[in-house]
């Protein structure tokens, strides 16, 4: 049976939705402090009197997030690792699986401790964005509602459903990208759980002395995996004999296919063990990028439909507000224009891609 870094993607899915939710929390910890007393003489000083209490709040809340990462991160990858194991198959698979997993616990655990470092590195800035919403929002108010121009309530629910809409930011890319919070964690997530679930049906490959494996096809593929579908790699970087590889392509080892970008976040093709006059190769050249387009287009038009139930969420607690009205009626707008475009090109739409817990 192949493995693939598209094995990790349901671990992944663990990871961010706990972290969607901590985002979410965040933002209604800052909206509801706001929302609180907003009718009130003296508001905006008695908010800013208030920022050491939400920050204090905030910094409880993000440390029980870290202990519940710490607590669960291992079990996770080992799961990871183990569905690799049992996914490359072979006789005995099943009972062979705790001794291979527990064999190889400090690569395990080499994983685990890299992804924890890697999404803890997060929280400081995850703080840091609700500190700044919180005193934004009470700056807005108070420079508009002094020239009469809005109701406080109005300008505090339209500030905070901005800042809601764009995500807390969980990392800077070295493009200068901005990674909203749980997407981060999700890619990060993905691909150290996806790595796991490789190596642990490789470990396996070579238990059960298998040295080439076969790449999949893939529909929708991306250029970076195109060259490689269908093609035999070695697991050592014995080169096989041309007897060996009969009637296939022979494209050098895994480790270079990486290095050129096989196998990347996100990946879906696989690697199957490879016989040697069994494996029978693809029937035919399947290069779609016109469906990869597609794919990022209505992943695009998820993220939009997302991005507005944000700023649905962050009006919400300052009551029946224009800026709520208007989050509601965008979240509305976008959907009808992802239910047309799956209707236009034939494609399948995922109603869970839609909710604030997925990517």
């Amino acid at each position: 049976m192949p493995v693939s870094p598209d094995g990790g993607a349901r671990f992944a899915k663990i990871l961010a939705d706990l972290y969607s939710d901590a985002a979410a929390h965040l933002i209604g910890l800052v909206s509801n402090r706001l929302a609180a007393g907003i009718d009130q003489r003296g508001w905006a000083e008695q908010k800013l009197s208030d920022t050491l209490r939400l920050r204090r709040d905030a910094q409880r809340f993000v440390a029980t997030l870290g202990d519940e990462v710490d607590a669960n991160l291992y079990d996770l990858l080992a799961d990871a690792y183990s569905s690799g194991v049992l996914a490359a198959g072979g006789p005995g698979v099943a009972e062979a699986a705790p001794g291979i997993v527990a064999a190889n616990r400090g690569a395990v655990q080499a994983y685990a401790a890299e992804l924890a470092g890697t999404v803890k590195s997060t929280h400081t800035r995850m703080l840091r964005s609700a500190e700044d919403i919180y005193q934004r929002v009470i700056a807005d108010v108070a420079g508009q509602v002094v020239t009469g121009v809005q109701t406080r309530r109005e300008v505090a629910a339209k500030a905070v459903s901005r800042l809601a809409g764009a995500g807390v930011r969980g990392f800077t890319d070295r493009a200068g990208r901005n990674w909203e919070l749980s997407s981060y964690v999700e890619m990060a997530t993905r691909t150290t759980a996806g790595q796991a679930h490789v190596q642990g049906g490789l470990d396996r490959y070579t238990q059960t002395g298998r040295d080439l494996v076969i790449v999949s096809d893939a529909p929708e593929e991306c250029e970076k995996c195109r060259p490689f579908e269908g093609r035999v790699l070695s697991l050592s970087g014995r080169e096989p004999t041309a007897e060996e590889v009969k009637g296939h392509r022979y494209a050098g080892t895994l480790r270079e296919a990486r290095s050129r970008g096989f196998m990347h976040p996100n990946c879906r093709h696989a690697l199957a063990g490879f016989t040697p006059g069994l494996t029978k190769p693809p029937a035919r050249d399947t290069a779609d990028p016109e469906g990869d387009k597609l794919r990022q287009e209505q992943r695009a038009l998820e993220r939009g439909v997302r991005d507005a139930k944000r700023k649905v969420a962050g009006a919400a607690p300052f009551g029946d507000t224009e800026e709520l009205r208007a989050a509601q009626a965008l979240v509305r707008l976008r959907q009808f224009k992802l239910r047309a475009f799956v209707g236009e090109h034939d494609r399948k739409r995922l109603p869970y891609r839609e909710t604030l817990g997925a990517r």
